[in-house]
């Protein structure tokens, strides 16, 4: 589990930093593009919303990568849910059209679900969503 995370955190940077890169060198471009005179291609950086001083458009996007939150660790109640209706991790998935093993990686925490199937989940055990997956306090 502590490898997987260690992984994750890895992935996450590697994306973090190829965004970075590519922001810094598309705007980068698109202003030299400008500033050279070829106007259809300096209109782009225009048509995409960077209006301004360039280091501001980079700065801006920077930001926002540097300083996101970490995700929300939920704790759910699904393994209790389904054991109280007597089913099967295979009987749940069926129900949800996915996979045993999504159903078992949701219980154990190392899957978070997508909101549709969040609400599939709740509807099929006719609670709130907030009744199913509760923010962990740590």
């Amino acid at each position: 589990m502590r490898q997987l995370d260690e992984m994750q955190r890895r992935i996450q940077y590697e994306a973090w930093f190829f965004a970075a890169v590519g922001t810094v060198f598309l705007v980068t471009a698109l202003s030299l593009v400008e500033a050279t005179g070829v106007p259809w291609l300096g209109k782009m950086r225009h048509g995409l919303g960077w209006e301004g001083d360039v280091r501001s458009d980079v700065s801006s996007v920077l930001c926002g990568l540097c300083h996101r939150q970490p995700p929300l660790q939920m704790i759910n109640q699904v393994r209790e849910m389904r054991a109280a209706m007597e089913w099967s991790q295979s009987d749940l998935a069926e129900k949800l059209g996915v996979s045993r093993q999504t159903v078992n990686a949701i219980e154990t925490g190392r899957y978070a679900p997508s909101l549709p199937l969040a609400f599939k989940l709740a509807r099929l055990f006719k609670v709130a969503i907030e009744d199913i997956f509760v923010p962990d306090k740590d």
